[in-house]
């Protein structure tokens, strides 16, 4: 996960009934998930969803 979505999570106050997050990636998903299931937001809420979706490859490499 990029370090800017984790410090933006940790540091913003979200006050909702349903928190959740979709991760998208192309080849393999890494970790992601369980990173996101172990975030907490500023004022303690953490997420009642997280999954993955698979997604076409946008990287070419030379």
């Amino acid at each position: 996960m990029p370090p800017f979505v984790e410090e933006f999570l940790e540091h913003t106050e979200i006050t909702t009934n349903y928190f959740f997050a979709i991760a998208t990636y192309g080849f393999f998903p890494g970790a992601v998930c369980g990173q996101m299931g172990q975030i907490r937001t500023k004022n303690g809420r953490g997420f009642d969803y997280v999954n993955r979706v698979k997604m076409a490859e946008n990287c070419i490499t030379f």
